[in-house]
């Protein structure tokens, strides 16, 4: 273990702990974590083709049918036409997956992801100490187990604040490591990455059938003391095993490289689903345009019976 990583105090290693699986929940974009909130796909960033003016998605509701999405416009004096979102979202969906297509952005986007893997790896392992050494992380629990009955009208759990911290540490890192190792491709020495990932997979199995019951249900359900000691035992043993995996470093994966089109947000078409992940997505479509240094505007036609409604042009300085 690194020096600075043992000199760390037991408040800097919990608010490490915390970073890490809790900046996990933050949509990453070409290796940056992005915090924008759109509403839409479409927000902030498609302007009308006729006044120039800001393109917005409406919803008109109706009744007992799905709602109807369109967007329209948001100039008063322009004219009042419009454009299904489906649409709309089926061409941002083609024009993102074209800039995608591209080896030089392909390129970028795997150097950014890898460094900002390695950057949130070498954070998490400067942790390791507190976690993996028994007499510091029993002076780590404790301080937690204070903290949390410190917490007015919280019921005690079986999965009591240790156990869970503990675990999404845990689980965030081996995650973490799985995802450098596939993104990073093929390597030809280490041991395979699966047995981290079927390591840290067991135990979110163990904790997700556990999960919001007290012990005193536990014991219940398990028939006796007896059989909440074996789950005392196995939680032990799960962890430990997580823990030790992910201080290795030699891991290899003969699989195929994760690459761009593999990102959530592409998943499903988006013309299907226009209304879902629209922060995931937007963040995908404008790191995309912007890769290589562009800087260009989308502009929308919504008065086309056929053909391309969006054209993607040089922005304004």
């Amino acid at each position: 273990m690194a020096a600075d990583a043992l000199d760390l105090t037991m408040r800097e290693a919990v608010s490490r702990m915390e970073k890490v699986w809790k900046i996990g929940s933050a949509v990453v974009v070409g290796g940056v974590p992005d915090q924008r909130g759109a509403s839409y796909l479409g927000e902030g960033v498609l302007w009308c083709g006729r006044c120039e003016g800001a393109i917005e998605e409406r919803i008109e509701d109706e009744g007992w049918y799905a709602a109807s999405r369109f967007y329209r416009c948001s100039t008063p004096s322009c004219p009042p036409t419009s454009a299904p979102a489906s649409e709309i979202a089926a061409e941002l969906e083609s024009l993102t997956r074209q800039y995608l297509a591209e080896p030089e952005v392909a390129a970028a986007w795997r150097a950014d992801r890898l460094a900002q893997l390695d950057d949130r790896i070498a954070l998490a392992r400067t942790v390791l100490p507190w976690c993996c050494d028994q007499r510091r992380r029993r002076k780590l629990s404790r301080s937690l187990a204070i903290r949390e009955r410190m917490t007015p009208g919280l019921r005690v759990l079986y999965l009591n604040k240790p156990r869970r911290e503990l675990f999404h540490f845990g689980c965030a890192l081996a995650n973490l490591i799985t995802e450098r190792v596939m993104t990073a491709g093929a390597s030809t020495q280490g041991r395979p990455i699966e047995q981290l990932r079927d390591a840290w997979l067991e135990w979110f199995d163990l904790y997700r059938s556990l999960d919001r019951l007290s012990r005193r249900q536990v014991r219940r359900a398990l028939g006796g003391r007896t059989e909440v000691k074996r789950i005392d035992d196995q939680w032990e043993r799960l962890q430990n095993r997580v823990l030790d995996l992910v201080q290795e470093t030699d891991w290899v994966y003969t699989g195929p490289r994760t690459h761009l089109t593999d990102e959530k947000p592409l998943k499903e078409p988006w013309s299907e689903t226009p209304e879902v992940m629209p922060r995931e997505r937007q963040s995908l479509m404008t790191w995309a345009l912007g890769a290589r240094g562009r800087h260009v505007r989308l502009v929308v036609t919504l008065d086309v019976d056929s053909g391309a409604r969006i054209n993607v042009v040089p922005a304004r300085d």
